[in-house]
């Protein structure tokens, strides 16, 4: 793009997550998922961050609940390396609720449960028109979830998820990433 002074502006670097964001936040190391496929758990491994079998503990890291946000240019993907569990929601929801404070467009990346689902919509409510939830579903096969992400939703409950958020006025969306079987 040319500005009208006539400068050339160069496109922001891209993150990892390119196609849907600029920048994402996290609260913890790890995720009870564990998920065989994810690449935050093979980031972590390779770089010897973790241990393979602590990848499935999620530890909350204080620092990142603890500090206050500020307003970003774009919107902010939460989170960005671990899902949003029962083990965590405190600590997610601490986060979630500050980065929608401080006025941040947050694009909520989840393997939805229902009771945490209904929590968020149900509290943030008047956050609503700064809140899109992707709501990741590779399969409708409960037999190929369960053996990709073993601790994860089934898909009954995540379909639920998103038609309650629809249902309550959120914007919502569907990743099929990745895509798990072709029914």
């Amino acid at each position: 793009m040319i500005t009208q002074t006539g400068e050339m502006l160069l496109p922001k670097k891209r993150s990892k997550y390119q196609d849907w964001i600029y920048e994402t936040k996290s609260c913890c190391n790890g995720c009870s998922n564990d998920c065989i496929y994810c690449f935050a758990k093979g980031a972590a491994v390779t770089k010897k961050r973790m241990k393979l079998h602590e990848w499935k503990e999620g530890k909350v890291r204080p620092h990142d609940v603890n500090k206050e946000y500020k307003l970003f240019d774009n919107p902010i993907m939460f989170p960005g390396t671990h899902d949003i569990t029962k083990d965590n929601f405190d600590a997610c929801f601490t986060v979630l609720k500050k980065l929608l404070a401080a006025k941040n467009r947050v694009l909520i990346v989840s393997k939805p449960r229902l009771d945490l689902i209904t929590k968020i919509c149900d509290d943030l409510i008047e956050h609503k028109n700064n809140m899109l939830f992707r709501f990741i579903i590779g399969s409708t096969n409960n037999e190929i979830l369960s053996f990709w992400e073993p601790n994860a939703p089934l898909y009954e409950e995540r379909k639920q998820c998103l038609e309650y958020a629809f249902n309550v006025g959120y914007w919502t969306s569907v990743s099929v990433e990745p895509m798990l079987d072709l029914d």
